[in-house]
């Protein structure tokens, strides 16, 4: 089992409607993130098994921009327009990235919950 982080960032989802000519563009919001997926909000309507592009800003100061395709799996009965997501096709370097940069936020996590623990 992956952990997943909570992680509230403003991305873009990419995808192809059948209806348009060019891929359609959206804004969405991470819930929260793992090395093997994300859940996130997006006001545009997805189906199960649905291929997406997912775009994010660099999660850490000097670190950068993710892009990455993945599937819907399901889709949040609790959250309004939201979606869970399996990351796909990634290649090492995009994995390798994602898995620094969540271990990075881990971290930094962990090490604000300790001083508060300390007050």
């Amino acid at each position: 089992e992956n952990f997943r982080i909570q992680v509230a960032v403003n991305g873009k989802i990419c995808y192809r409607d059948p209806k348009e000519a060019e891929p359609v563009v959206c804004p969405c919001q991470t819930i929260d993130l793992s090395v093997t997926g994300v859940l996130f909000r997006c006001k545009a309507k997805f189906e199960v098994g649905q291929m997406l592009e997912l775009s994010l800003p660099p999660l850490l100061p000097n670190r950068s921009a993710h892009r990455m395709d993945c599937t819907v799996r399901r889709i949040l009965e609790h959250v309004e327009y939201g979606y869970g997501c399996e990351f796909c096709h990634m290649t090492p370097k995009q994995d390798q990235q994602l898995y620094q940069d969540l271990f990075a936020l881990q971290s930094k996590n962990l090490k604000s919950m300790t001083r508060r623990d300390d007050l």
